[in-house]
């Protein structure tokens, strides 16, 4: 099964909001309209294969069928803000470069 695929089987993603939905419950995670937790930076992380991954590099998996070739940066700086249109694929250096 793709990585894509399995995705979609567990959540779903609006792009125009940024929002990631989970489709299934899973032990203690019930299925619902809000998936993910902020972490100690801001940004919104799900367990998925076994790892925290952060949403904007899902969003990218979820859009694309891959993960981001470099950063999946936030145009807009706002750590929690997974619209498709505010998301972009930087290289570190560029992404470093927009730090403020």
């Amino acid at each position: 099964m793709s990585t894509q695929k399995k995705l979609k089987e567990m959540l779903h993603y609006n792009p125009e909001t940024g929002v990631f939905a989970r489709k299934i419950s899973r032990g203690n995670t019930k299925a619902g309209p809000i998936a993910g937790s902020k972490d100690k930076k801001g940004y919104i992380r799900v367990l998925f294969n076994g790892r925290r991954e952060r949403l904007n590099r899902l969003a990218f998996l979820y859009m694309n069928g891959e993960f981001p070739k470099g950063q999946a940066d936030h145009e807009n700086g706002i750590k929690d803000d997974n619209r498709w249109e505010n998301l972009r694929d930087l290289t570190n250096e560029e992404n470093a470069s927009n730090r403020v």
